[in-house]
């Protein structure tokens, strides 16, 4: 047991530092390199998460390397490979977040992960998207409600909004995009009010007061 355990911390040690590489990787534009990069990392990962499904630094783990992938993918226009990865990850989480409920770091994962299933959904399957996007809004509006100091949730929360706000205008439900288009705006400006120095918040809500005379 004790060998396995440490063979356990060694591959996790792994999955650390080439995840780390890969992220260097791709913030220099090296996206061929980071994407072989996470690739390695995934394997790793995958076999640590299938020798114990229980142990939920591993499930963590595999679904960001998941994610992960998803974006490399992405980035390369590959929606069907970018949506299994996504895919996969949010299944992931919703098994970490059925093992821990009251997890909020889980939680809003999880809304990430539909989130990013929602955005590749855009062009091609506005419905789908939009069933994914109101999925994260609502676990964010939970998180908000339990905690209403964390900025970045709000931040989400405002992004949620004004994303399904775009995708209503293009299916011609005007009326319910300005309604999330305005829910978006008062959170951004109720942030903006909380930080008057920050330059992107300011850009922000100028250019969505722009989208909305638009």
């Amino acid at each position: 047991m004790a060998k396995d355990a440490s063979d356990g911390d060694r591959q996790s040690e792994l999955v650390l530092s080439h995840k780390g590489v890969g992220d260097v990787l791709r913030a220099q534009g090296e996206n061929a390199a980071a994407l072989a990069e996470y690739k390695v990392t995934f394997d790793i990962a995958a076999k640590l998460a299938a020798r114990d499904s229980h142990n939920a630094q591993w499930q963590h783990d595999l679904a960001v390397m998941h994610e992960k992938l998803g974006v490399m993918h992405q980035l390369q226009n590959d929606v069907p490979a970018a949506l299994a990865d996504y895919r996969a990850c949010l299944a992931v989480r919703e098994g970490l977040a059925a093992a821990d409920p009251t997890n909020l770091a889980t939680q809003s994962d999880l809304a990430a992960s539909h989130f990013n299933i929602g955005d590749v959904l855009s062009t091609s399957d506005v419905a789908g998207a939009l069933v994914e996007h109101r999925a994260a809004l609502a676990i964010t509006e939970a998180l908000v409600a339990k905690d209403s100091t964390r900025a970045a949730w709000q931040r989400d929360l405002a992004e949620s909004h004004q994303t399904i706000g775009r995708l209503l205008r293009t299916q011609g439900h005007s009326t319910a995009a300005l309604a999330e288009l305005h829910a978006a705006l008062a959170l951004l400006e109720k942030l903006r009010s909380a930080d008057p120095t920050n330059e992107e918040l300011q850009s922000d809500v100028a250019k969505l007061r722009l989208e909305l005379k638009s």
